[in-house]
């Protein structure tokens, strides 16, 4: 498959920006290092991605990134009904910096399938919060 790539350079201080010196790259199916391969990033803010597919008729995958600041504290992913309602935990624990994948099966606490409809997947980490909206499709 194709992999894109996104680069983001901060700009500090008051001198002139350069752009830094390539360290690891693929081209054309063969390495080029000139370096340490990089190890993973984390992001500028923590996030939780959308999940996919939505809708949804089976397993869905998520993405939460924790930022650097929010790197150690505890972390909990959870699924709830509109009405509010705890339908299962998806993560639960202190995470270091970087993205994480998640996955739900479609599953409530109990193992059973939850029924079509829409759910909210909430995560949250020290002063990070968000929801993201799913809909089930059977």
């Amino acid at each position: 498959g194709d992999d894109v790539v996104t680069l983001r350079f901060a700009a500090t201080g008051d001198e002139p920006w350069t752009a830094p010196a390539l360290v690891w790259a693929r081209v054309n199916e063969s390495e080029a290092a000139t370096g340490p391969r990089p190890g993973p990033v984390a992001p500028a803010l923590s996030f939780l991605a959308r999940p996919a597919p939505n809708p949804a008729t089976g397993a869905v995958s998520l993405a939460l990134g924790i930022a650097a600041r929010e790197a150690g504290a505890k972390a909990t992913v959870e699924v709830l009904d509109l009405a509010g309602r705890h339908v299962r935990t998806l993560l639960q624990g202190a995470l270091p910096a970087g993205a994480h994948a998640l996955a739900w099966d479609l599953r409530d606490e109990r193992g059973q399938p939850v029924r079509a409809g829409v759910y909210l997947v909430r995560a949250h980490a020290a002063r990070f919060a968000a929801v993201q909206r799913l809909v089930v499709v059977r």
